[in-house]
């Protein structure tokens, strides 16, 4: 079997992107809340908290939930090949215990619980390729993508074997 990249290509932008544009408009709000507001402190001093607040939520959130994601999955036959934070780990498909599949936020994750740690912990997270435009915009609905449906099945017979 020839390596297939299983992990969406959507991972940059959900750990990168989207946490920048959010805090570049946070910047933006706090711009022009400056120039625009009446000279009322009160006002101004909220005004310049709350997109603060935000930027410091925004970076907590993303900390402790999305950058745990791996960045790229390949899938390498009897292994998987991980990568994240330009380190990359091969899992053997007979080290994995559960593969589990949900959605964070709306956006659908895959988790692999491991018997041995790697040096990502025990448990591994990556965005699914997934398979339709029904199944990115409704993605419990739709069930499993195909890809996670077959690891499934093979991390079983490897498990059996």
């Amino acid at each position: 079997m020839m390596k297939k990249r299983i992990s969406s290509r959507m991972t940059w932008w959900l750990k990168w992107g989207n946490p920048l544009f959010a805090i570049g408009f946070c910047m933006v709000w706090l711009v022009i809340a400056s120039i625009r507001l009446p000279p009322d402190p009160v006002m101004l001093l909220i005004a310049m908290i709350a997109p603060l607040i935000a930027v410091i939520a925004i970076l907590a959130l993303t900390r402790r939930f999305i950058h745990p994601i791996a960045d790229k999955v390949w899938d390498d036959g009897d292994v998987l090949i991980v990568r994240r934070n330009g380190q990359e780990e091969r899992i053997a498909l007979t080290n994995i215990v559960n593969v589990s599949y949900g959605q964070l936020n709306g956006v659908p994750k895959v988790t692999l619980l491991l018997r041995e740690p790697s040096r990502f912990g025990e448990r591994i997270s990556y965005l699914p390729v997934i398979g339709s435009v029904m199944q990115a915009f409704f993605p419990l609905f739709q069930g499993e993508p195909k890809a996670v449906q077959d690891l499934i099945r093979r991390v079983d017979a490897a498990r059996r074997q």
